[in-house]
């Protein structure tokens, strides 16, 4: 009776854990998503208590030359590992900033 308690606990979370998706957002500021554009910096986030505590938020002015570019955050396979690895109180993310090709 145990040995199916825990099988069933064990099947319900690997099922919980394939419904899981890589956070991921797009933001572009006067330019298209569909525009050509090269990766100019990468900065890491940290980010406590399954990303509800976080840092403040990132100046893209400081990462990107002119007023044209696109940011994308997401959380990487590593970042999803050490969320993973620390049960989510330490849950990491990645921005990369984007200018268009001239």
């Amino acid at each position: 009776m145990l040995m199916k308690k825990i099988t069933l606990c064990a099947m319900f979370v690997s099922t919980a854990m394939l419904f899981t998706s890589c956070y991921n957002v797009s933001t572009c500021v006067n330019m298209t998503g569909e525009d050509p554009a090269v990766k100019v910096n990468t900065v890491h986030n940290s980010h406590f208590v399954y990303g509800l505590v976080g840092h403040p938020k990132v100046n893209a002015s400081k990462y990107t030359k002119g007023n044209k570019y696109k940011v994308r955050t997401y959380q990487s396979f590593v970042d999803g590992l050490i969320s993973a690895i620390t049960f989510g109180i330490y849950t990491p993310s990645t921005t990369e900033f984007y200018e268009p090709i001239r």
